[in-house]
């Protein structure tokens, strides 16, 4: 629920609802501190982060044509860049 920015770099997450963004040096030992003693924030953050990731992930999500899908869709993005 806590990660840097190049951590998160390339997962489709919103910083502050799906997980806790920190860079530096103390920042990101910071935000998990922050998370451990601020329950109804990582409560939000694990319930919108899961909910991400059964919309994505769960098997039924794993058809070979959805993951196909995925594959193209990244390598769409990273081109564009």
């Amino acid at each position: 629920m806590a990660s840097t920015t190049i951590g998160a770099e390339g997962l489709d997450v919103v910083a502050g609802r799906h997980l806790a963004l920190a860079d530096g040096a103390e920042e990101p030992a910071r935000a998990c501190a922050e998370l451990l003693t601020d329950r109804s924030r990582r409560t939000a953050l694990a319930t919108t982060g899961g909910r991400l990731h059964a919309e994505r992930h769960l098997p039924e999500r794993h058809l070979p044509e959805h993951a196909a899908a995925r594959v193209r869709e990244a390598a769409r993005r990273a081109v564009a860049r």
